[in-house]
């Protein structure tokens, strides 16, 4: 129940800020990465979805691949509202990883992205600078919340 609320105020908080955002006329958004050293040789596949809600990976190809080239990576695009993007890694033998990330995109903003092992963190432009802030807030508040006992 707890984790419920939690997830439906840090839902709400994200579409306030993308509304606040989405007026922008730019179209062109930017990720900026860089993988740890525990991830090597690895590329990423990139779904963009038809809305910030939803990609259907299982029956859509990849749009696009990014390399990973001395733990660094780069990828540009055009968008002409906000749209979730699901980034899944694939390693040089072809085996694609289990684990992915994703986010929402906005049109005329910059993600800085930090790919680790197990985890990742957002930040950038002001709307994934607001998105960070948030998600430190709520995954703290997530941590009391299982560490309370049940009455």
């Amino acid at each position: 129940m707890k984790k419920s609320i939690l997830k439906a105020f840090f839902l709400v908080s994200m579409f306030c800020v993308i509304a606040a955002c989405s007026k922008s006329n730019k179209t062109s958004f930017t990720i900026n990465g860089t993988v740890s050293d525990e991830i090597t040789d690895t590329a990423y596949f990139v779904y963009i979805g038809d809305t910030i809600y939803n990609i259907d990976v299982k029956n859509t190809a990849p749009v696009d691949t990014i390399i990973v080239k001395d733990k660094k990576f780069s990828y540009t695009s055009d968008i002409k509202e906000p749209r979730l993007i699901w980034l899944q890694a694939i390693f040089k033998s072809g085996e694609v990883c289990g684990a992915y990330v994703d986010f929402i995109l906005v049109p005329g903003e910059r993600a800085d992205l930090k790919v680790c092992n197990g985890y990742y963190e957002l930040d950038g432009s002001p709307f994934y600078h607001q998105w960070h802030g948030i998600n430190e807030k709520v995954t703290n508040m997530q941590k009391n919340i299982e560490q309370k006992p049940i009455v």
